[in-house]
């Protein structure tokens, strides 16, 4: 008899990279002797929706691409880290 107690429901929707960024007024950097100034903020893995128990990956597999079972102990393994979130600020400044 089949068993279906490890399967799970890999559905998913993720925003993997998102950023928002502000460019200043010419009128403002033309004072400051600068052709342009942008400040940025930049994300990614931001937010994941899904069913899957315990923080696991969705796009992660026990498999590797040959869909070979020796690679149960493989780093891609979506039971060994969540997905780490990333927060970065930024500065372009165009002399």
């Amino acid at each position: 008899m089949n068993s279906t107690f490890w399967l799970e429901n890999a559905a998913y929707a993720r925003l993997k990279n998102a950023q928002l960024g502000y460019t200043l007024p010419a009128s403002l950097t033309k004072q400051a002797k600068l052709q342009k100034v942008r400040v940025y903020v930049t994300g990614q893995n931001l937010l994941t929706l899904t069913s899957m128990k315990n923080g696991m990956d969705p796009e992660l597999t026990e498999f590797n691409s040959t869909l070979n079972l020796n690679a149960l102990s493989s780093a891609t393994s979506g039971r060994i880290y969540p997905v780490q979130k990333v927060w970065a600020v930024g500065l372009d400044i165009n002399f």
